[in-house]
């Protein structure tokens, strides 16, 4: 995954393999530790590789059996042991467009004037009286669908004049940290 920034490189790559991720910094710091932790630290919640691709991929949740279903004017809400999604019917399809899942509301936006899956944008927000409390707005773009990856798109390429960071380091700086 990567983060741009305004300008220049970006502001971190972050690349997971087997149980460890490696985070790489457009100043050339790097720390390698759980994947959980990291974006903890980054974002003030614990999601890791397969709780990510499930949200960024616009799905919500995992698959699982359906305990319940209901069905408002415009959605259909389907509860899991996961969560609840929020389904919006188009002429062809289903479309999530919001998910509750561990203590998260998850708003998909898409681009109105095409019936695409695959959200543009998405914004994740804990419920209320949640601590630390996230905000966090994520746009994507270039999305590739089933496209085969190198295994070294998995693999960080680490400067060889990167300096350590720890997780605590990370913790102070991010935008969850005393530093800021």
């Amino acid at each position: 995954m990567e983060a741009p920034a305004p300008f220049g490189r970006a502001a971190f790559i972050l690349t997971a393999s087997g149980g460890d991720a490696t985070l790489v910094t457009r100043d050339n710091q790097v720390l390698t530790a759980p994947p959980e932790q990291i974006v903890e630290a980054l974002i003030g919640v614990a999601l890791g590789p397969k709780s990510l691709l499930t949200i960024l991929s616009g799905c919500g949740l995992s698959d699982g059996p359906i305990e319940d279903a209901v069905m408002y004017p415009s959605l259909l809400a389907v509860r899991t042991a996961e969560g609840r999604a929020f389904l919006q019917s188009l002429a062809d399809h289903w479309r999530i467009v919001a998910v509750e899942r561990e203590g998260l509301v998850i708003e998909y936006q898409h681009d109105a004037s095409r019936s695409e899956v695959w959200p543009r944008e998405l914004r994740l927000r804990s419920e209320a009286g949640r601590t630390p409390p996230v905000t966090l707005s994520i746009a994507q773009s270039q999305i590739e669908v089933n496209v085969a990856l190198a295994a070294s798109a998995f693999t960080a390429n680490v400067p060889a004049n990167a300096t350590r960071l720890t997780i605590d380091d990370l913790r102070s700086a991010g935008p969850l940290g005393s530093a800021r």
